[in-house]
């Protein structure tokens, strides 16, 4: 038994967490969405949420290999495009784990169609229960 390696336990970190906010008297107020549908861009068939309902915050996966990845969103009746530009940082966690990717949000933008604006609350993407960035509408 003593040859025996422990398991990993580490859960990677590759989900940003987006908040869904309005603004009422001047102060950002979480909202939730109606109806909720999100995939990557290009990749319909891939969805990541699918018509939730009653929704304001959501994890999204980000690419490990590339600085960018793109979301369709569609928030009630609107659809707009969310892209998320971001650096990676690859880091040792253990024997047992290997390697894993932080990101670091650089900026993020999205069409205007039911998306007021977007804004980033948090760039470093190392913990699952964290608000990296928003969304108002």
């Amino acid at each position: 038994m003593s040859a025996c390696q422990k398991e990993c336990d580490y859960l990677p970190v590759s989900r940003a967490g987006l908040g869904f906010y309005t603004i009422s008297n001047n102060q950002a107020v979480k909202k939730n969405a109606d109806s909720l549908l999100i995939y990557p861009l290009n990749l319909p068939d891939s969805i990541i949420y699918s018509w939730a309902k009653n929704i304001n915050f959501v994890r999204l996966p980000l690419s490990p290999s590339g600085d960018q990845t793109s979301f369709v969103i569609r928030l009630n009746e609107f659809t707009d495009t969310l892209v998320v530009q971001y650096t990676r940082q690859l880091y040792y966690v253990s024997e047992e784990c290997g390697f894993s990717m932080n990101f670091l949000i650089q900026a993020i933008s999205s069409t205007i169609h039911g998306v007021d604006s977007v804004t980033i609350v948090q760039p470093n993407v190392q913990s699952v229960n964290e608000e990296h960035f928003r969304i108002y509408f």
